[in-house]
């Protein structure tokens, strides 16, 4: 069919030339896929009419982007977007929508990009691997994408103790491999060096270094330090060299040595410039911190070994762990640890390595008191038949929980996170920057326990392999908690540490009976004469709009149904309000149909649920009996040495990730301090001499699906800033991840494969998978955590935000962009030996 320019063009108020009617021709069919002149008619019209909105590039193209005024519309483009919006202005004859639209499809694009990525992996037909391990071809969008992103620990933000020198001469450096490579320095101290190469031998953080100072022999006798050994604390390198952080390893040896450097450090000019990239350095690790605590799945509890005994005197939480916090409260709201944190786990701990242990948790209800049942992993080993009955019968409860602690000491030097600003240099470190009273409070202390909610729904139905033993299923009461009566712990939470908030709205523990007719749904009406079958559950928390319920056996109902929900334990204890007959939608059935969950169901004129108003109101009761576990008289600074101890300590790591567009990309993941197994993991297909600053976050894609992940599709639910009206509910999911590592392989594509849980069709082929992952190479597990990402509080990093904005503004002007369009965490934490257990597999030597 040939399509009549001059048609389509009719009546068009521009004066075109025949090529350029040609051109926007072409652009519009290839919009509308179509030669109906109808159709291309209006589609031209459409591209020709005038536009006036600004085309922002930032973040969306891989170039530098500038301010570029055009008819006093103030866009930012890079030069390609210039080049392509030249053109198209020239060819529509002003600023029209089909210039708009051409400019956003510049090859440099992120998002052409990744389209045109997945055309060439269709049609190249690459193979992968299928949840069974076996060989398929790529027949959807199954495409392998790195993302590589600046890595940040917390623990290494400088803490300088000594005051820095200006020094630029010579040395040699040799490498415990004995490695050699010629350097020179940039400043010293009393501490430390920092010097600069142009070499590329390949070092990693932590590695220790000799030093031979040959550019001070021809002024100094450096017989006594030559060979001196430090240790690499910090790794940087631009275009042309690379910058090396040392800090000595033996400061206690002193004599000699410190004789020499303090002779040398006294003839030497002060350091006067502060190298403002360290202030950024420390403004994103400040920033990407807040982040993490307010985000954590981790509860830190802080304690004191008096005598032989340890006591918890304080505990963190926020809004993303109180729901594993309020799991070891009291019918009136009063937290106890002790059932979880018991002497013998703290010792075990603290005394005797044993690195993770696993707690198995569920509770009986009488009078909505719960009767604890607690076990460790090591604990339930030693009697086969107890511990099958122990997790058959615990896993079948709406109340079972699987919690991971983790005892360590605490280093009471890393209390406050110092100031990298010219003041702040100026006055040394000696004294520690927080209260005297915070210092005393602290001093006392001497363990951290780290307690971690890993319950997760597809792991929970793995303990349902195990069956109940008659014969000792009595004995599991030998597991039954009684509650120590110690004095509470001080609770402050993490993103409001000077207690001045309320707590209000967080999910809480509502440990109640609960009844649900099943043959009768909220629209029906039975006449009187009919049996009515109504099963009894538990609920185990609650949101004013939400439940958790749990039953003894399946339930015969289905997503989407209304059910009456009668609360009678709780309607016997209120005249205010009506607690029988709500109506309640079931919006998922888990643990093959026993635990569902319920949203409250508003009918037409009912503008208030019930149980709303009611649950809104306990929950309020709730926050004020632990208001008043919050001691408001704490001494100035405590809440955050206490916060700051915990992040240098944490064993987790978390990735973050911006809105870009339609896009929720990775911009950057924290690590622990000591990564063990997981750095290979996380540097997978990143260069070596990048391993100090990138990490990779392609291991927690399974089998690279980015659209139908599931991370993805929860963060662009996630709005752009918190829900201020309902502050409590943060959506957050968690699933666990399954990574098979084999580094000896040749193909690059298999010596990582990842797996989460629920992909898995069976038991057998979960189980499978493990088992060869153990027998063929490294086996590791994760519990993956995605959340919303909290407003910044900018208090705190005032004065370094300062600096930076008036030293360096263009690189501060990134740092705030970049920052602003943060909107989820995803923190992983480390489960493998749990799942180990959990599917039976035996770990081999050769492992």
């Amino acid at each position: 069919m040939t399509v009549s320019i001059d048609l389509i063009f009719k009546g068009t108020q521009r004066d075109l030339s025949p090529q350029a009617k040609q051109l926007i021709l072409e652009q519009a069919k290839s919009l509308t896929s179509t030669d109906n002149e109808l159709v291309l008619k209006m589609e031209v019209r459409r591209l020709m009419s005038a536009c006036n909105r600004v085309i922002d590039l930032r973040g969306k193209v891989d170039g530098k982007c500038e301010i570029y005024d055009v008819g006093g519309v103030r866009h930012c483009l890079d030069e390609i977007a210039k080049e392509i919006f030249d053109q198209k202005f020239k060819l529509y004859g002003g600023y029209t929508m089909g210039v708009y639209e051409a400019v956003q499809q510049t090859e440099n694009s992120y998002r052409v990009r990744y389209q045109k990525d997945i055309a060439e992996v269709l049609q190249s037909g690459n193979k992968i691997l299928t949840r069974e391990g076996k060989a398929a071809t790529v027949t959807e969008s199954k495409i392998e994408i790195h993302y590589p992103v600046p890595a940040y620990c917390f623990s290494g933000i400088e803490r300088r103790q000594y005051e820095r020198k200006q020094l630029a001469t010579p040395l040699d450096v040799v490498t415990e491999s004995h490695m050699y490579f010629e350097a020179q320095t940039i400043d010293i101290s009393l501490q430390g060096l920092k010097i600069k190469t142009q070499n590329d031998v390949a070092l990693s953080l932590g590695d220790k270094v000799a030093i031979q100072f040959t550019g001070l022999a021809s002024d100094y006798d450096v017989n006594d330090v030559n060979g001196e050994w430090y240790r690499i604390v910090h790794l940087n390198h631009d275009e042309n060299e690379r910058f090396i952080g040392l800090k000595r390893v033996d400061m206690e040896q002193g004599g000699k040595v410190s004789s020499f450097f303090n002779q040398l450090l006294s003839e030497l000019q002060p350091v006067k410039h502060i190298n403002v990239n360290h202030t950024l350095f420390s403004l994103y690790t400040k920033s990407f911190e807040q982040y993490f605590v307010n985000s954590t799945q981790t509860i830190p509890v802080f304690v004191e070994l008096v005598g032989e005994t340890f006591v918890p005197r304080y505990v963190l939480y926020n809004e993303t762990n109180a729901k594993a916090l309020h799991y070891w409260s009291k019918g009136g709201g009063e937290l106890n640890l002790s059932g979880v944190l018991s002497e013998e786990r703290l010792v075990k701990g603290a005394y005797f390595n044993v690195g993770a242990q696993y707690i198995y948790v569920f509770y009986t209800l009488k009078n909505a008191e719960p009767t604890y049942y607690v076990a460790t992993q090591d604990e339930l080993k030693a009697n086969p038949l107890l511990r099958d009955s122990f997790l058959a019968f615990g896993a079948r409860q709406v109340s079972w929980r699987v919690f991971k602690l983790e005892v360590l000491p605490l280093n009471k030097a890393l209390c406050y996170r110092p100031c990298t600003t010219p003041d702040a240099q100026d006055n040394a470190d000696s004294v520690m920057p927080i209260h005297s009273e915070a210092v005393e409070c602290i001093s006392d202390l001497d363990y951290v326990a780290l307690l971690t909610d890993v319950t997760e729904t597809t792991a929970t139905l793995d303990y349902h392999q195990y069956k109940v033993t008659p014969k000792v299923f009595n004995e599991v009461k030998r597991y039954r908690c009684q509650l120590d009566d110690v004095p509470a712990c001080k609770v402050l939470r993490l993103d409001d540490l000077t207690g001045s908030k309320k707590l209000t709205k967080n999910p809480f523990p509502l440990r109640t009976k609960v009844e649900i007719d099943v043959n009768q749904s909220a629209q029906d009406k039975l006449p009187d004469k009919v049996d009515r079958i109504r099963i009894e559950g538990v609920c185990d928390d609650a949101l004013p709009t939400l439940l958790k319920v749990g039953f003894k056996e399946p339930t015969p109902l289905s997503e989407g149904q209304v059910v009456l929900v009668d609360l009678p334990e709780l309607n016997e204890k209120t005249t205010k309000y009506n607690l029988l007959a709500m109506p309640y939608d079931v919006v998922k059935i888990e643990g093959g149909g026993r635990f569902l969950t319920l949203k409250s169901h508003r009918k037409k004129g009912l503008s208030v649920h019930p149980a709303e108003a009611f649950i809104t109101q306990y929950s309020r009761f709730i926050a004020e009996k632990v208001s008043a576990q919050r001691n408001a008289k704490l001494p100035p600074d405590l809440g955050e040495a206490l916060k700051n101890m915990f992040v240098n300590v944490q064993r987790n790591y978390a990735a973050y990730f911006k809105r870009t567009g339609n896009y929720r990309l990775p911009a950057a993941i924290t690590r622990p301090q000591h990564e063990g197994d997981y750095q290979a993991i996380f540097t997978h297909n990143i260069a070596e001499n990048l391993h100090a600053c990138m990490r990779s976050v392609s291991a927690i894609f399974s089998d690279n699906a980015y659209d139908s992940h599931f991370l993805i599709t929860l963060l662009k639910k996630l709005p752009a800033k918190p829900n201020e009206a309902f502050p409590g509910f943060r959506p957050c999911q968690s699933h666990e991840l399954l990574i098979a590592y084999q580094p000896h392989l040749d193909d690059n594509n298999l010596r990582l494969v990842t797996r989460f849980a629920h992909e898995f069709s069976t038991f057998e082929n979960k189980r499978t998978f493990v088992q060869n992952a153990v027998a063929h190479g490294r086996f590791l597990a994760l519990f993956v955590t995605a959340s919303q990402a909290q407003n910044l509080n900018w208090e705190p990093l005032r004065t370094e935000r300062g600096f930076a904005r008036k030293s360096a503004s263009e690189a501060f002007s990134q740092f705030e962009s970049e920052l602003q369009r943060i909107v989820g965490v995803v923190e992983l934490v480390d489960i493998t030996e749990e799942v180990l257990r959990r599917l039976n597999v035996e770990v081999y030597t050769s492992y």
